[in-house]
């Protein structure tokens, strides 16, 4: 009695699963606008769609899909392949967290996301895009080449006396990087913002500071941490 008891737990949670899965909303209309550069419109409808269906996945994905901090979204797309780990948009959630980890240069924890989708999603439409946008960072250990920087550069002679920087932040809006930059130059500090194209998805990176030595930069996030509420990292100067 008591295994027949535990055999219909089991098949009362797997077909309660399935039915969750089965009643995500469709969100092909969303995503399409969000291609087309209509993320705002979106963004502006989601809170109304979660109070309706707080634990849709397809929705919390499309939160996370919107949202222009790029640790911030990170977050959401971790939280969300906690809960739904098999959920519709499960293996594009953690496309866009390599995504994330390559543009802040987090090489281990990208090659661990790309693992996981390969083993879990050996079918993903993402595997591809992975292996032809991958940085050669996550491939081999050699540095990505990168896109021309669209912002302010480095004066010219203290980049070529230092050999680190600190990234202070990855954001898809290019207004909350602008936005950070002129924060940080304030107090005199050199910043700029240099884009990075991963996955069709363009990040605008901000580094902070020049130093010659890796010792010197690590002793110098904790001010930028406590200072701008960033979680700064030590990468060599691009």
């Amino acid at each position: 009695m008591r295994i027949k008891n535990i055999v219909w737990i089991y098949i009362t949670v797997q077909l309660f699963s399935i039915a969750a899965m089965a009643q995500e909303k469709d969100i092909t209309s969303y995503l399409k606008a969000i291609d087309e550069g209509r993320a705002a419109e979106v963004k502006k409808q989601i809170p109304a769609l979660l109070k309706k269906n707080p634990n849709d996945a397809s929705l919390l994905y499309l939160d996370a899909a919107v949202t222009a901090d790029g640790e911030r979204a990170a977050d959401k797309y971790t939280s969300l392949l906690q809960r739904y780990p098999k959920c519709k948009y499960a293996d594009a959630a953690m496309y866009r967290l390599y995504g994330y980890y390559c543009a802040r240069g987090m090489d281990k924890k990208a090659n661990q996301v790309m693992a996981e989708i390969k083993q879990k999603f050996p079918k993903s439409k993402y595997l591809k895009q992975t292996d032809n946008t991958a940085p050669e960072t996550a491939k081999t250990g050699v540095p990505a080449v990168k896109t021309p920087d669209k912002q302010e550069k480095v004066p010219a002679a203290t980049q070529s006396k230092s050999k680190y920087t600190i990234q202070i932040g990855a954001f898809l809006s290019e207004a909350n990087a602008k936005s950070l930059r002129d924060k940080v130059a304030k107090d005199n500090i050199i910043v700029n913002v240099k884009t990075k194209d991963i996955g069709g998805s363009m990040f605008y990176v901000v580094y902070a500071g020049g130093y010659s030595d890796e010792k010197t930069a690590e002793k110098a996030i904790p001010n930028f941490n406590s200072q701008y509420s960033v979680k700064g990292r030590v990468v060599p100067v691009p």
